[in-house]
């Protein structure tokens, strides 16, 4: 049996919990006021110039294991945590599937540790699962954009 009194206060706590659900996404850092430090400099970006794959097929017979292809795109700055900065794509950062977003993984103790990841990293309770670390051979496509400190004359 329901009791008809429920019903507004059940409405009622739904519609605060449904507008405090965009407030949340929103205590992120956006871009243009968070330029974090890597090796003494401040990174505006990341550019990729080229596609990146990730995972290799194997022989037929085998199991299949998931391959994945960066696209060349611009990342943005947008969460820092003790060990690394995480860099979120413009757009879809993924070749496979409809629109993945994802990002790369910078670490501050090596410029030559990039790990990609898939999901959101602007939302810090979110999981990013890694896709696989960026091989010496394709870090050349991945360009750092520093903020140039202009003299005051």
């Amino acid at each position: 049996m329901r009791s008809p009194a429920l019903w507004p206060a059940a409405v009622i706590c739904g519609l605060v919990v449904s507008a405090l659900i965009p407030c949340y996404g929103a205590a992120a850092r956006s871009a243009s006021e968070f330029a974090p430090t890597l090796f003494g400099r401040q990174v505006k970006e990341l550019v990729v110039t080229a596609e990146i794959r990730f995972g290799a097929p194997l022989p037929p017979g085998l199991p299949t294991v998931p391959t994945y292809t960066l696209r060349p795109n611009r990342f943005v700055p947008v969460r820092e945590d003790s060990t690394a900065v995480y860099f979120q794509a413009d757009g879809a950062a993924f070749a496979e599937g409809s629109a993945q977003p994802g990002g790369l993984c910078v670490s501050k103790a090596s410029a030559d540790e990039i790990y990609a990841y898939r999901g959101d990293g602007r939302y810090p309770k979110m999981y990013l699962p890694f896709v696989g670390r960026v091989q010496a051979t394709d870090l050349r496509k991945v360009q750092f954009r520093f903020i140039t400190q202009r003299k005051h004359q």
